[in-house]
């Protein structure tokens, strides 16, 4: 296919991006994106786009070198393309046409778009040191790992579980399901003695661990990176409660005749959420100002236990449980629910709480050499990447610098 006229194909693509295409404009373009040679010079017309499409007067000098540099930085890198696919174009295009005021869209879906290195020494954040010891300072993603705690006697690495293998203890039967999740059964009868005491059994996630836990109800809890559910070794009669720390997703089974209650306790913010079958997020970590609990379906009620004040929720609302008290408002569905869909999502995000993100899922120590500019971060970006190459994105549309020491990342001012 001979190569479109340059104008030609840059008015296809922003009536696409504009969404003011027709019918003929859009397979016009399809036909286009699926020629490679097309694609070999869409980096082209993305620049043009750059300085043509966009008024840039809400933008610094500086950040517009930095986005150019992250533009120009593609063509370092190696497009697998075999299934292409008109959308994913679009939305990749529509990354650096659509600048959102003084930040960078820094992001690209993984799952639509798939980006290859070409070697390690690209991904490492260190540019001076040797090849080898750049791979071993590198560390990789999250893995599913977590650690089940059977009353105050049994510790199980879960890990160590093969896919089927049933672990028995106490009245409580655990089978490895396979795919990072547990199946947790109690006995018909508990021992009397055991019964009374109401054995109390803990999965914790360390950093740079997930896991996902499905209890005797059908409730499936997904914990995130440093979270902790504990839960009974058998529900009473009238009520299924549990306690949770850190960040999950919860999908309650429903049951009319028993209540699920999800008690969290941060510092001084103490909170019950009482539902009988819906799905919301809790986020719960100890270095957050707040507890965030998100409603995606179904209601629940929150009730602060230290003023007894209580909220209903409806879907896609958040609750912000902090110092002050609770505040109720519209949720960022997306920003709350990216963990699960394994992305880095950044909505004018501070520097500080991106780093405490990828802290806890590459399992490191941030480390502030000196006070950093108040830079405001917007993107998304695979959380299956390695570390060095999500601090090599953040080098490129910010004034940073990283240096991978151990467990240690350092952070400074360019």
């Amino acid at each position: 296919m001979a190569i479109p006229n340059k104008f030609r194909l840059k008015y296809l693509l922003d009536r696409c991006l504009s969404k003011q295409e027709t019918e003929q404009e859009r397979l016009e373009l399809e036909r286009y994106f699926s020629d490679q040679e097309t694609l070999d010079n869409l980096g082209d017309l993305l620049l043009d786009s750059f300085f043509q499409t966009k008024e840039l007067t809400d933008m610094h000098n500086e950040r517009q070198d930095q986005l150019l540099q992250a533009i120009y930085s593609l063509e370092e890198k190696e497009l697998i393309t075999e299934k292409v696919n008109y959308w994913k174009w679009i939305r990749f295009a529509a990354i650096f046409i659509a600048v959102l005021g003084s930040a960078i869209w820094i992001g690209k879906d993984n799952a639509r778009r798939t980006v290859s290195m070409n070697n390690t020494e690209q991904h490492a954040s260190s540019k001076n040191k040797p090849v080898e010891e750049k791979v071993k300072l590198d560390r990789q993603p999250a893995q599913k790992t977590a650690i089940l705690e059977i009353g105050s006697d049994t510790r199980l690495d879960l890990s160590n579980l093969d896919s089927g293998q049933v672990f028995e203890k106490n009245g409580v039967s655990v089978k490895q399901t396979g795919s990072g999740a547990i199946l947790v059964s109690f006995a018909n009868q508990l021992p009397n003695s055991a019964a009374a005491k109401n054995i109390v059994n803990t999965v914790k996630t360390p950093r740079g661990g997930t896991y996902k836990v499905v209890l005797t109800d059908g409730t499936v809890v997904q914990l995130n990176s440093n979270s902790k559910l504990t839960f009974p070794s058998q529900f009473a009669t009238t009520e299924r409660r549990v306690t949770f720390e850190g960040e999950g997703y919860f999908e309650v089974a429903k049951d009319k005749t028993k209540m699920f209650i999800v008690t969290t306790v941060v510092g001084n913010r103490k909170q019950e959420v009482k539902v009988f079958g819906t799905s919301f997020n809790i986020m719960a970590y100890a270095d957050e100002t707040t507890i965030k609990t998100t409603l995606v379906e179904g209601s629940v009620s929150i009730k602060e236990l230290n003023s007894g004040t209580e909220v209903v929720m409806k879907p896609n609302e958040l609750v912000e449980l902090g110092n002050t008290g609770m505040v109720k408002g519209i949720a960022d569905l997306q920003a709350a629910l990216s963990w699960r869909n394994n992305i880095f999502y950044f909505s004018n995000e501070s520097i500080q709480n991106v780093l405490k993100q990828i802290s806890r899922w590459y399992d490191i120590d941030i480390i502030y050499d000196n006070n950093l500019a108040e830079t405001p971060v917007w993107g998304q970006m695979s959380r299956s990447k390695k570390l060095s190459e999500v601090l090599e994105i953040l080098e490129k549309t910010n004034q940073l610098k990283f240096n991978i020491k151990g467990k240690e990342v350092h952070v400074n001012n360019k």
